[in-house]
């Protein structure tokens, strides 16, 4: 029942967290090109928005609505980036390694959309955009002539014929690109091997227009990638317990109880690489428990418990496409005592009740290994830790092994 009330108090906090708006200066253009200055709530958009919320003071009560068939696009000026409304048909069916084990039908969308702008003032301009199933699409049109939209088209797909079964790849967007840059033979042969991403796209028009105007220096929309990522986090731990070594006779024979710890705390990830940034140092830091009571020789019975705070660091893996991101992680972590709830020892044989464990061990040190996903800006995962305890002996050991289901949600 805990448990269950604890799952519950994470799921209303994260919800609640998700509602909470990010107002940032930015300007609208209207369809009849005027421009309206105020801030939108950015939500550093996992899927690109069908409307924006818009205020033209952060005074104002109520926020206006606009979706892309009612403006002409919006500029943030944090971070820098523009978006152009835009109607397009494009294929969105999901690509992610989740579906690309059966056969599914297509699902074709032909509406407005804003796309961001990657980079203009060339020959030709590069967009993207970003479907409800976190699928990224490129496209571009001649400077000029928004009419000549097009989709660089991409298809990975499972399939089933009489020839196999097997996972489908379509790379047309090289042969595309080939034709649309067939006046430069240097450019051409970089197009025919480049990749679907953004930062290799988006090179490849830089230097196509290097190729064309040589003097000319484009106009470009730099990715933003946060290096680093906070978030908060909130999860349950099952603690067992294990006494060796002969300060700890008379615990000898005891059978030690189990207990369950809450897990409250915050994180901060560091991103590592340029790209794909799928390393990345994980670090923590929360509230935890430890408690237990025996029965062992002579009769005496043991109380034990503890609370710390935690510091963890971990190197974390994810995998970088698709809705849900599986990840694992595995280091260490340094934990140290804030309060002592209990630590008695009671022998009736001999009339004595003093301390079970004499001047515990104030540092702890564990390891950390663990797996889960994440889905959006929300994470599950469950780990394995084993710490060396509250024993201060070098030839004693109180270990305390640890089950911990975490939830977390990342701003």
């Amino acid at each position: 029942m805990r448990i269950i009330l604890l799952f519950q108090a994470i799921l209303f906090f994260a919800s609640d967290l998700s509602a909470q708006r990010n107002y940032v200066p930015a300007v609208i253009t209207t369809l009849q090109g005027d421009s309206l200055r105020g801030f939108v709530d950015y939500r550093n958009w996992n899927t690109y928005p069908s409307e924006i919320r818009f205020k033209r003071s952060l005074a104002d009560v109520n926020d206006q609505h606009f979706g892309p068939g009612e403006i002409k696009g919006f500029r943030l000026a944090e971070p820098d980036a523009t978006y152009i409304s835009y109607q397009i048909k494009m294929d969105i069916t999901r690509q992610d390694a989740q579906v690309l084990d059966r056969v599914i039908e297509r699902e074709i969308q032909d509406t407005l959309v804003f796309l961001k702008v990657l980079t203009t003032t060339g020959n030709y301009n590069l967009y993207t955009y970003k479907d409800k199933h976190v699928r990224d699409h490129y496209l571009y049109d001649i400077s000029g002539k928004p009419e000549t939209m097009t989709e660089l088209e991409y298809v990975k797909a499972y399939v089933s014929n009489s020839a196999g079964n097997g996972i489908f790849e379509n790379k047309a967007y090289q042969k595309q690109l080939i034709e649309l840059f067939k006046d430069c033979s240097s450019i051409t042969k970089q197009a025919s091997h480049v990749s679907y991403s953004e930062i290799d796209l988006l090179n490849l028009f830089l230097a196509y227009d290097d190729c064309k105007h040589p003097s000319d220096k484009p106009f470009v929309k730099k990715k933003e990638i946060n290096r680093f990522v906070f978030g908060v986090m909130a999860g349950f731990s099952a603690n067992s317990y294990n006494f060796t070594g002969e300060s700890y006779s008379s615990f000898k024979g005891a059978t030690y109880s189990s207990s369950s710890s809450p897990l409250i705390g915050g994180f901060m990830d560091i991103l590592l690489g340029r790209k794909r940034r799928v390393f990345a140092l994980h670090n923590e830091l929360f509230y935890k428990e430890v408690k237990t009571s025996a029965n062992g020789n002579e009769g005496a019975t043991f109380k034990i418990g503890f609370s710390y705070l935690q510091l963890s660091t971990m190197i974390r893996y994810t995998y970088p496409k698709g809705i849900i991101r599986p990840f694992v992680n595995a280091g260490i972590a340094n934990s140290f005592v804030i309060s002592t709830k209990d630590n008695i020892r009671n022998r009736p044989s001999l009339g004595i009740t003093d301390e079970a464990i004499e001047e515990p061990r104030k540092h702890e040190q564990s390891i950390l290994a663990g797996a889960g996903v994440f889905v959006y800006r929300f994470s599950i995962e469950g780990r394995y830790a084993t710490s060396n305890g509250f024993s201060p002996y070098a030839t004693n050991s109180t270990k305390v092994n640890s089950i911990q289901l975490i939830a977390g949600y990342r701003f």
